[in-house]
């Protein structure tokens, strides 16, 4: 057959040990053999060898087995007396390889670019998903900061203002008062006899008074109207942009609540009352002297009947 090299061992009448070679020969097989030799020949084995031998006119596949006689094989003989040799072109089978190999490429590379944009996404999600738990446990740290600051400057027992941060906002609504030339009005309150209540019914009764009273207090200020315990059983109460006589009329309507809901506990439905003295904002006023002129004017209404209501004067 043409591209094959058949080789025949026969045995002979004229002598058992004796044989004769036929061989056959193709362009396809010098061709093969012409290849072939470029290479380093070795002893193949005789379970076979394939080889893949590259020529001009494409990929060859080369099967080579070993031929060994009789008496070698008897002997042990190492060396061959011979080889046979099977050939086909591989080309199909080469580029059929080449050809998946481009592909394995091509779904490598597209795999790798899905795992990254897989792994791109993934990682957005999670920096979202933390971004989103960073603002929540920030704007609860930002709540619990507003609490403890609100306990900070709340008086407990009466749920106003502690006198320190009262202060403050006063200076602040001080300089807004003098900046917008608005009216404001200062509101000093006392409990009257507020000892008297200690000494006859106890303290638990002198602190329910005052928790009684900062409710009254809260429930009839405005949301801007700044409220705050200023020391012991007196109050102070800051009123922006109201006149004086609206000032005066807010408490007078305080005293009037104090005098009707604030009872003494264990009194037999003894009510508290309380002395108002206010102060309108003059032009230039410091805040010392704002608080002044309305401590003198609480004072004038203690001093002169109590549960009753006093309106500071000026003098220039």
């Amino acid at each position: 057959q043409s591209g094959r090299c058949l080789i025949r061992s026969l045995n002979t009448t004229l002598d058992h040990n004796s044989c004769f070679i036929e061989a056959t020969s193709s362009p396809a097989l010098e061709f093969l053999l012409q290849a072939r030799t470029q290479d380093d020949w070795y002893e193949p084995p005789e379970q076979g060898r394939t080889t893949l031998l590259h020529t001009e006119q494409g990929p060859i596949a080369v099967t080579e087995f070993a031929l060994s006689d009789y008496v070698g094989d008897r002997d042990g003989h190492e060396v061959s007396v011979g080889r046979v040799m099977i050939w086909k072109s591989a080309s199909e089978i080469v580029q059929d390889l080449r050809d998946k190999t481009w592909l394995n490429i091509i779904y490598a590379t597209v795999g790798f670019i899905l795992i990254e944009l897989a792994l791109f996404l993934g990682i957005r999600l999670a920096l979202r998903q933390l971004e989103q738990t960073v603002d929540d446990r920030t704007h609860e740290i930002q709540a619990l900061n507003a609490q403890l600051e609100e306990i900070a400057h709340k008086d407990m027992l009466t749920g106003l203002y502690s006198r320190r941060f009262f202060m403050e906002r006063l200076e602040q609504e001080l300089n807004r008062t003098r900046r917008l030339k608005l009216p404001s009005a200062l509101l000093m309150l006392d409990v009257d006899h507020f000892k008297k209540v200690n000494d006859t019914w106890g303290h638990q009764a002198g602190d329910a008074v005052l928790s009684a009273l900062g409710r009254v207090i809260r429930d009839g200020c405005r949301n801007y109207d700044i409220a705050g315990r200023y020391g012991g059983e007196e109050f102070c109460i800051l009123l922006p942009g109201v006149s004086v006589d609206d000032a005066m009329q807010k408490a007078e309507k305080l005293r009037k609540s104090v005098q009707d809901e604030v009872i003494i506990p264990g009194s037999a439905g003894t009510t508290a009352t309380i002395s108002v003295g206010v102060a309108p904002y003059a032009e230039s006023m410091s805040t010392e002297e704002w608080l002044k002129a309305a401590d003198n004017a609480l004072y004038k209404a203690k001093n002169t009947g109590r549960n009753k209501v006093v309106q500071a004067i000026h003098i220039s």
